[in-house]
């Protein structure tokens, strides 16, 4: 099993096990990174070389944070038999791999069961993403599941034709504002809404 030791390790990783293989490029191009729904087969090497370990070496480095400084989250997922994930426009996966490094870190690569369920627009970057979360899995020895559903949203909706629409709650709660530059607000589980 390889075992993911900081950012130097998660880095390393990248750049032998992903990057290298894949024939990433570093080609940085801003405003197609921004809009990349519609990138060819080479455009995502493009992005894989140049966006992709920024996003998740930060994503990681954030889900850490999240599960240090909020002792329910991760007891939350640690009690869990399977982990169970919905990443809505996942791309090539950046946000997922750094969350699942971040898991390694946090639980000693005692990972548990994973099941992604992802959905993106472009399918030659979830052929990539796909191809990046086997890789992890054999590399890593645990059970991650991924489905995939290739669908564009459009303009009167997101929901294609056979997926089942479900209810979702959502609150109008902002989030706390900043008091001032040289203090922080106070934010925990008991500020975020019920269902």
């Amino acid at each position: 099993m390889t075992k993911l030791i900081g950012l130097t390790g998660a880095y390393d990783f990248l750049e032998r096990m992903i990057l290298e293989p894949a024939g990433a490029r570093y080609n940085p191009d801003w405003k197609k990174a921004r809009e990349n729904l519609e990138n060819s087969h080479d455009e995502n090497l493009d992005y894989l070389g140049t966006y992709f370990p920024r996003t998740v070496l930060e994503s990681a480095v954030i889900f850490e944070h999240l599960m240090r400084t909020m002792p329910s989250v991760k007891k939350m997922l640690a009690e869990r038999d399977v982990i169970r994930v919905l990443d809505f426009g996942c791309g090539t996966g950046g946000e997922l791999l750094g969350f699942l490094i971040a898991l390694g870190w946090e639980f000693n690569w005692e990972l548990p069961a994973v099941e992604v369920d992802a959905i993106d627009g472009n399918q030659d970057a979830l052929g990539m993403m796909q191809d990046i979360m086997h890789l992890c899995r054999d590399k890593w020895d645990f059970d991650l599941r991924v489905r995939t559903v290739t669908h564009k949203a459009e303009k009167s909706g997101f929901a294609p034709a056979n997926v089942k629409r479900r209810s979702v709650s959502a609150s109008s709660t902002p989030f706390p504002k900043r008091r001032s530059s040289t203090s922080r607000a106070s934010f925990s589980t008991a500020s975020l809404p019920k269902d």
